[in-house]
C-alpha cells in the first residue's frame, strides 16, 4: 500500500516554467499556496496510519510503537527530516522511510501551476467557459510526453492530464474558498484516474485543513484506492486506504532540525 501511493504524487503535482501563458499565470494567481503567505519556517509532526503494524509485519524490528517523522521546514524549500520510533541503526530502513515522507510534503507544499510546464511547448485555447493549457514536449526525452491543464474563464483548477508513453494519469479537482485562504481556492479532493494497456486505478484523495496562526493546513489526509473499469459504475470497491496525519504545527519560529 506505502509503495502506491508514490506515482499519486508525480500524478496530481507534476513536474516546474519559464512561460507567462496568460491563463496559466491567471490560475496559478487563485490557488492557495502556503509557502506565499508570509511562512519562513515550518515545522510539524506526520504520522503515516498503520505505517507501525507495516513495519511489525515487513520487519523483524521490536518494539515498534508510534513511528512518526518530526519535518522541519524553511523558505524557500529546504526539508530536513527526522525519523521517530526507528533506531537510527537501521540505516537503510530509515532513509527508506524518510523518503516515502518526503513524497507526502508536495500535499501541504504543492508545486506551483507555473512550475509544472518548464520546458514544455506551451499553448491556450477557450473553449466557451473552460480553458485549456497544453504543455507539449517537442525534445521527446522526458517521461511526460504531454501535459493538460483545464481551468475556467476565472482561473479555477478543474483537472489535470499527464501522458506518458504507456500510460495516461487524470485527475479531477474539487476546490472552495475558506475563511482563510485569502480569496484563493483551496483544493479539497482530488480523483485520479490512471489508465494503461491492461489496467485502471483510481485515486481518491480528501483534506481536511486546520487553522494554525491564520493559515490553513492539513490536518488529515485520506488516500482511497480503486480498481475497475473506466465506469463508475464498474469500479471496484476500495480496495486500499491511507490516512496519514499532520500536528503540532509550529509557525515563523526560531526552531531548528
Amino acid at each position: 500500500m506505502l509503495r502506491v501511493v508514490f506515482s499519486f504524487f508525480l500524478a496530481v503535482y507534476f513536474i516546474s516554467i519559464d512561460v507567462k501563458a496568460e491563463y496559466l499565470e491567471l490560475a496559478e494567481t487563485r490557488l492557495f499556496y502556503p509557502q506565499r503567505v508570509g511562512l519562513t519556517n515550518l515545522s510539524f509532526k506526520l504520522r503515516i496510519n498503520g505505517l507501525d503494524e507495516y513495519l511489525k509485519a515487513s520487519t523483524s524490528l521490536e518494539k515498534i510503537n508510534d513511528v512518526h517523522f518530526d519535518v522541519f521546514w524553511q523558505a524557500p524549500g529546504k526539508v530536513t527530516i527526522k525519523i521517530v520510533g526507528v533506531n537510527e541503526k537501521y540505516k537503510q530502513l530509515v532513509e527508506h522511510l524518510i523518503m516515502q515522507a518526503h513524497q507526502r510534503l508536495s500535499l501541504i507544499f504543492p508545486i506551483p501551476l507555473s512550475s509544472m510546464l518548464r520546458s514544455y511547448k506551451i499553448s491556450e485555447a477557450k473553449s466557451a467557459n473552460r480553458i485549456k493549457i497544453k504543455g507539449l514536449d517537442e525534445t521527446y526525452s522526458r517521461d511526460i510526453n504531454a501535459i493538460e491543464v483545464v481551468t475556467d474563464e476565472n482561473g479555477k483548477l478543474l483537472e489535470s492530464t499527464l501522458n506518458y508513453p504507456s500510460s495516461q494519469k487524470k485527475s479531477t479537482f474539487k476546490t472552495s474558498m475558506k475563511g482563510w485562504s485569502q480569496g484563493k481556492f483551496v483544493i479539497d479532493e482530488i480523483l485520479t484516474h490512471t489508465r494503461t494497456s491492461n489496467a485502471e486505478t483510481y485515486e481518491k484523495v480528501m483534506f481536511d485543513y486546520i487553522v494554525v496562526g491564520g493559515i490553513g493546513l492539513p490536518e488529515k489526509i485520506e488516500i482511497q484506492y480503486q480498481q475497475g473499469l473506466n465506469s463508475a459504475k464498474e469500479r471496484k470497491e476500495v480496495v486500499a486506504k491511507e490516512e496519514i496525519y499532520f500536528w503540532n504545527y509550529k509557525l515563523n519560529t526560531n526552531i531548528r532540525p
